[in-house]
């Protein structure tokens, strides 16, 4: 199969797909008790998704 082929055959398969339903993703805050023992690992490096590290002006 060359690779235009794949390419081609991916995209038509995303066409056809339906996007996940936005009841199947969240993200859940990390419990403080969890937290408190690596704050470094549960803490965004470069950029923060949703609600909690909004306004933090280095993300």
């Amino acid at each position: 199969m060359s690779s235009s082929r794949l390419v081609d055959d991916i995209n038509a398969m995303l066409d056809t797909s339906e996007p996940p339903s936005t009841d199947d993703c969240c993200i859940y805050k990390v419990p403080s008790v969890i937290r408190k023992h690596n704050e470094d690992a549960y803490t965004p490096k470069f950029v923060s998704i949703g609600p909690f590290h909004h306004g933090k002006t280095r993300l």
